[in-house]
């Protein structure tokens, strides 16, 4: 979900809400109290990304060149470009590139704007749509603050 507070979080001018999470369990999360924002980040679910790679049965540097071409595709609004974009997302050696690639190439859907990933694009959304409610009741609280002036 999203970050957890902690006593050390809340001390360090955050403060508590709470929201339900998969299993429908609440959970604290950490709010800024001072004006900041709180740095949008990817969402990662570990046991998914887990059991995609163990699926997929991708060794330790598979993993982290997927990784990377998650947060790649996350960054740049959801899709590369093209194979040369994802493999430099990967980051693998041209060695590795050549018996990996077509391995986390096929972890990947095409569109026509691109390589893609389901899971990305969902999160993307979401976040969007999280960003425009906190928009428009920011927006709202502007309005009934300063009406009068």
């Amino acid at each position: 979900m999203d970050r957890v507070a902690s006593p050390d979080l809340i001390s360090e001018g955050l403060t508590a809400s709470t929201r339900r999470n998969r299993s429908d369990e609440e959970v604290e999360l950490a709010e800024p109290t001072n004006g900041t924002k709180l740095q949008q980040g990817f969402f990662l679910y570990l046991g998914d990304f887990e059991r995609s790679c163990d699926r997929a049965g991708l060794d330790d540097a598979e993993r982290m060149g997927y990784l990377r071409i998650l947060g790649s595709m996350y960054s740049t609004g959801g899709h590369l470009p093209d194979e040369r974009a994802v493999r430099g997302a990967s980051r693998l050696t041209s060695w590795k590139w050549r018996k990996s690639g077509p391995r986390l190439i096929e972890l990947l859907e095409v569109e026509p704007q691109g390589f893609t990933h389901e899971r990305v694009l969902r999160e993307l959304a979401k976040a969007n749509r999280i960003r425009e409610v906190r928009r428009r009741a920011g927006e709202k609280g502007a309005q009934s603050r300063w009406k009068d002036v």
